[in-house]
């Protein structure tokens, strides 16, 4: 039996809104309340009760829907296809059972090898339309272990777009008229995260990059209508030359 009337109140206040996510209405809180402290029935019982009333039952029935749709659109956001039925049974069991919440049911998912074999995929994508490069495992992981923490993909084809290495490949195009290779690509962007020797840690801004790639050799022959071969401008067939990747020339900021 409740100690008081106040206590009583209390744990029925607690009661509805337990088990029916609502605050209790006078009248039933009242009925609830002299079954209670004249002994007649027992707090555990009315729980019980309540957990078989037609409102707890119909509370169920919504949740688990909510749950299901929960399952169905997570597996179209997170491996852009239709949940399977065992997939989805599964899944909204764990979340009806409450043995596991719903970001623990997205974290499990993003962990499994089908959405990373997807994510791959995707990033392979960006990697070659963005950046126009096979991906490094480095980068590719990194990618991966950003999407598995809660980054949209939209949200990492943003960073691809604003990324040093995209810029630093339009610049290749607009002012060398070629495109990014290897040697120049590891070259700038070290410049830019200051690893570069003599640096000593001071990392280079991207106009400072864009002015020494201005300063180059090779600038010069492009902006001449030749093409750079590496050492030398071509400037009688510049057609018939292949543009060559090569250090750059200028490399104090």
């Amino acid at each position: 039996v409740m100690a008081s009337l106040a206590d009583t109140g209390s744990y029925l206040d607690q009661l509805y809104r337990e088990k029916f996510n609502r605050e209790p209405d006078e009248a039933g809180k009242a009925y609830w309340q002299a079954e209670i402290d004249s002994g007649k029935t027992s707090p555990e019982r009315v729980a019980e009760l309540f957990d078989a009333s037609d409102e707890a039952k119909e509370i169920k029935q919504e949740k688990e829907a909510d749950n299901r749709n929960f399952i169905e659109s997570t597996y179209e956001l997170e491996l852009d296809r239709d949940a399977d039925e065992d997939g989805a049974d599964y899944w909204t069991e764990q979340l009806n059972s409450g043995t596991q919440t719903r970001q623990e049911v997205v974290d499990n998912i993003r962990s499994s090898d089908e959405y990373t074999e997807n994510a791959r995929d995707y990033l392979e994508g960006l990697y070659d339309e963005i950046l126009e490069r096979d991906p490094d495992e480095e980068g590719m992981q990194y990618w991966i272990e950003d999407l598995q923490g809660g980054q949209t993909r939209e949200q990492v084809r943003e960073n691809f777009d604003i990324s040093d290495e995209k810029w630093l490949g339009d610049v290749y195009k607009d002012e060398l008229g070629r495109n990014l290779g290897d040697t120049g690509r590891n070259y700038w962007l070290d410049d830019l995260k200051g690893k570069n020797e003599g640096q000593d840690g001071r990392k280079a801004t991207r106009e400072e990059v864009l002015d020494n790639i201005r300063r180059s050799d090779e600038y010069a022959c492009a902006q001449s209508g030749g093409i750079w071969d590496g050492s030398t401008c071509n400037t009688s067939n510049p057609e018939d030359t292949d543009p060559v990747d090569t250090d750059p020339v200028d490399t104090d900021p």
